[in-house]
């Protein structure tokens, strides 16, 4: 299965993402911040990011999708979405392999992940 790391501010979300992932197989990392997520990228190799857009402010998930890009160009990124128009014409929805909107079904998530590796 893939290392997944898992990007939300929302530390409820977090747990609930972590545990699904887990137990489907995968080897599930947490970050709360992008900043978090930028130094956990650079610790570790991961396969697979799941992030949340909105980190507290919408600029700072998608500069994590260009910082991620740029240092990481292989991690395949997948988009939580609240709001759609958070992506909306925008050049980082290029960057991700898929975007998801919120509520996501669990299914969804962990067929996503399966996708995109």
């Amino acid at each position: 299965m893939a290392r997944v790391m898992l990007v939300d501010d929302d530390p409820n979300s977090l747990d609930t993402r972590r545990m699904i992932l887990g137990r489907a197989g995968h080897t599930v990392f947490l970050a709360t911040s992008a900043e978090g997520a930028r130094q956990l990228a650079r610790m570790m190799a991961m396969e697979v990011a799941v992030l949340d857009v909105r980190l507290p402010r919408p600029e700072d998930g998608l500069s994590l999708i260009r910082d991620l890009r740029e240092e990481h160009p292989r991690l395949k990124m997948i988009a939580l979405l609240g709001i759609p128009p958070d992506l909306e014409g925008k050049p980082e929805a290029a960057m991700l392999q898929d975007i998801l909107e919120k509520p996501i079904r669990s299914e969804r998530l962990i067929d996503s992940i399966a996708t995109v590796l």
